[in-house]
Order: structure tokens, then C-alpha cells, then sequence
């Protein structure tokens, strides 16, 4: 669908897109079709998307012969999806209206899929992978997404964009492929530049619990400091004494004097070992 239709059609159905709620319309099929191929999708596949917005990427989805479990905030366009598209698939597209924060996975609540093939809305990128990270994990990712945001979450050891959803994102899956978005593939179009990217999970994944997380997160709010000085800031006891027994423990080999992004994923997961 060109941008123009995409306008008309927004137009028709009296809708003006949201910026608070991130809505820039795909109106390239092509890029719709670049999500699904990346996604290495098989037929019967239950595949979670997140803001389904006028239904392009969804219709490749269910064309690729998956079962598309969507979830979609705005009630106008989940009133249209539910008139337009619903009844063309019964049984294969379920439709929920909510927050993808509160329900990552849609109605398939904290059952993993096999997959999340989505144009995630830039606002909810951080909040909705620090939800997805807490549930059963999907063999694959795939996330049309900020390009900024990719940056930060494949960003290596040393780089100043390292940020503790990247190490999170380390752990639990590895990049296999990205594709730059231009930004005339949307609509209206965004001031930022967009790529899409896969993640394909580890066969042996790993999720920070609660504690480690605090310690890390608090690292990285601190990034200009040396870690140890980050640490002795810590207010809570035990979180603090966590943070101690790491800084001083033989295996992990932390130099206090470095930063965050200066630490291994290994040193990030001894930390976790250390937790009990």
C-alpha cells in the first residue's frame, strides 16, 4: 500500500496517526515481505505481533500460512482490523485490544510463541523487551525498529552505546540479520532512521533474575563512573552486598576501576551466580 493510500484510508476512516502511541504506518509491501522472509517462518506457526496498525505486515504473516496472534492499543484501529481482516481468517488471526507492555505475548498471555514478527512502536521498544525478557522465550525476533535502538542492543564490549538491555539482549539471543528501512516506507515518516532485525534465541538462554538486573541497571545509570564506585552507591543492603561479593570475587576478575561497558557478558552472568 503506497502512502497515499495509506492516507486516504486513514482519512476514510477519520483516523489521524498518534504520535504518542509511536503509529508510523508501514506503506511498503515490500519491507512487510523482508519481515516475514527474515522471520524464516513455517506454516502454522503461532507468531505474535505487536501494533498491527492497518494490517500490512499482518497480511504477509497470514499469508505465509501462521497464526497471528496480534495485540493493538489504539481502539479505532483494532475496531478496523476486527471488521476488516478478522473475518477473512477466522481461526488464524486473534485480535486483542490492550497494552503489548502488560500482555507482550497478546492472548497467548505468558505461553511462548514460536515467533514476534512485529513494527515495534519506538516508545514501548525498551519497556516491551524488558516484559518479553521475563516470559518464555520465542525462537526468533523479528523487530522492525529504530536504528538507534539496534545500535544499542547489538552494541559490543568497550562501546559507549553498551547499554544493559544489550547485554540482557546477549545472553538470551544472537543478530542474525538486519535490513535498513528507509524512512519513505512509512506513514507519515519518521524523523529517525529505521532498520528491520532478527534475533534467533541461544540454545541455552540466559535471563537476569531481579537482583543481578538491579545491580546492572544501576551500573549503567551510573556509566560515567568507575563500577566500583557505582556499587558503594547502591542505597539497598543487600543489593549492595551482592554487588560486594562480585567486585571481590576471584572468578568474576572485576577491575573496579572500569566502566559497565567495559564488562564481559561472563563477568555480567557471575554476577548472577553470585546472587544466592
Amino acid at each position: 500500500m503506497a502512502a497515499s493510500s495509506v492516507q486516504s484510508l486513514l482519512s476514510s476512516l477519520a483516523l489521524r496517526p498518534a504520535k504518542a502511541l509511536g503509529q508510523n504506518f508501514l506503506c511498503d509491501g515490500n519491507m512487510a515481505k523482508v519481515s516475514v522472509a527474515m522471520a524464516q517462518l513455517r506454516a502454522g506457526d503461532r507468531v505474535v505481533e505487536i501494533g498491527p496498525g492497518l494490517g500490512a505486515l499482518t497480511e504477509q504473516l497470514l499469508a505465509a500460512g501462521t497464526e497471528v496472534h496480534a495485540v493493538e492499543i489504539d481502539g479505532r484501529l483494532w475496531t478496523f482490523l476486527e471488521k476488516s481482516l478478522a473475518p477473512r481468517f477466522p481461526g488464524k488471526f486473534f485480535l486483542m485490544r490492550g497494552d503489548a507492555v502488560e500482555f507482550p505475548f497478546g492472548d497467548l498471555c505468558s505461553s511462548a510463541p514460536d515467533a514476534v514478527v512485529s513494527n515495534l512502536p519506538y516508545a514501548i521498544t525498551g519497556p516491551w523487551l524488558d516484559a518479553l525478557l521475563r516470559l518464555p522465550l520465542p525462537s526468533g525476533i523479528t523487530l522492525l525498529l529504530q536504528l538507534e535502538a539496534i545500535e544499542r542492543l547489538s552494541a559490543p564490549i568497550h562501546s559507549r552505546r553498551r547499554c544493559a538491555m544489550g547485554v540482557r539482549m546477549e545472553a538470551a539471543f544472537r543478530i542474525r540479520a538486519t535490513r535498513k528501512v528507509p524512512p519513505q516506507c512509512f506513514f507519515p515518516r519518521p524523523a529517525v532512521q529505521s532498520a528491520i532485525v532478527h534475533f534467533r534465541r541461544l540454545d541455552s538462554p540466559h535471563t537476569f533474575s531481579g537482583e543481578a538486573l538491579a545491580v546492572m541497571r544501576h551500573c549503567f545509570q551510573m556509566r560515567r563512573k568507575q563500577v566500583g564506585t557505582s556499587c558503594r552507591a547502591i542505597g539497598d543492603e543487600p543489593l549492595r552486598a551482592l554487588a560486594d561479593r562480585w567486585l571481590t570475587d576471584h572468578g568474576a576478575a572485576i577491575n573496579p576501576k572500569c566502566r559497565p561497558e567495559d564488562l564481559t557478558l561472563g563477568q555480567w552472568l557471575r554476577l548472577e551466580e553470585l546472587r544466592s
